[in-house]
């Protein structure tokens, strides 16, 4: 009797603590270069997203033993790779489409999104009203491999069966702004929030450069993810956390920061 105790006794303990016998859980976060959400400033992480994150995690330590083992930049694909196989993975700033549903256990939105396609100032021929006034007509789009926006090109048709537009794949997409400006490409696709930074980083005029049409159909939140192995346990305590960050009103501190900050970096 008293073995069948200790036995039933292990059950429970298994069921509610799962992580108790464990070691520390280690946490992998990572992210691509996307500023003012996410960067690198003199070789510290900053953003509004990364420092969310940062408030996250301490959330989810008052009542867990995590640690972050990596903290990281990498390239779009490889971190949806990532992300999509490895537990115990944080993903940031991504759009929720269906494609990526069931890749990930959606955590909470993060991030303003707005998504404009642009062109140079020496084409103003190029216009538009509507997506469908730029397509059969031979343009290169310049766009982020990998991408939510390729995804959704390709899904109205854009450089498939007869259509000539040309989809031009980039590993990073700030490559896109200097191939606008020389002509090799016609259209690029960036973020309002982060484009005219991007644009001061390369060196380049914002004046150079004019929106032709934004993608509404795109333009939502950003979210942030867990990979899919990562246990339940786990998601619901990083739901939680990004609540309580956003609840009491360290989120709006963090975006108003960098917002205003962004704002006199242009001027």
């Amino acid at each position: 009797m008293k073995a069948n105790w200790r036995l039933i006794l292990g059950i429970v303990l298994v069921f509610v603590l799962p992580f108790s016998a464990e070691a520390q859980l280690k946490l992998r976060v990572i992210t691509q270069e996307f500023p003012p959400l996410q960067m690198e400033v003199d070789g510290q992480l900053a953003g509004f997203t990364v420092e969310t994150i940062q408030e996250v995690i301490k959330e989810v330590q008052k009542r867990l033993d995590v640690t972050v083992e990596q903290f990281e930049f990498l390239p779009w694909k490889r971190a949806l790779k990532v992300a999509s196989i490895e537990k115990n993975v944080v993903f940031f700033s991504l759009s929720r489409t269906d494609q990526r549903e069931s890749l990930f256990h959606w955590v909470g939105t993060i991030a303003p999104y707005e998504l404009h396609l642009f062109r140079s100032v020496d084409r103003p021929d190029i216009q538009a009203t509507s997506l469908k006034d730029l397509k059969g007509k031979g343009y290169r789009i310049g766009l982020q491999g990998g991408s939510n926006l390729q995804e959704f090109l390709v899904q109205k048709g854009f450089g498939e069966n007869s259509d000539n537009t040309i989809l031009h794949e980039v590993t990073r997409n700030a490559q896109t702004i200097r191939l606008v400006q020389r002509g090799r490409l016609d259209l690029m696709a960036q973020v309002a929030v982060s484009f005219p930074i991007r644009v001061k980083q390369e060196g380049l005029p914002i004046e150079d450069f004019r929106p032709v049409l934004k993608l509404d159909e795109l333009s939502k939140q950003l979210w942030v993810v867990l990979s899919k192995p990562t246990a339940p346990e786990l998601v619901r305590l990083f739901i939680q956390g990004l609540a309580q960050v956003k609840s009491d009103g360290r989120y709006d501190e963090i975006v108003t920061k960098y917002l205003d900050t962004t704002m006199a970096a242009t001027e």
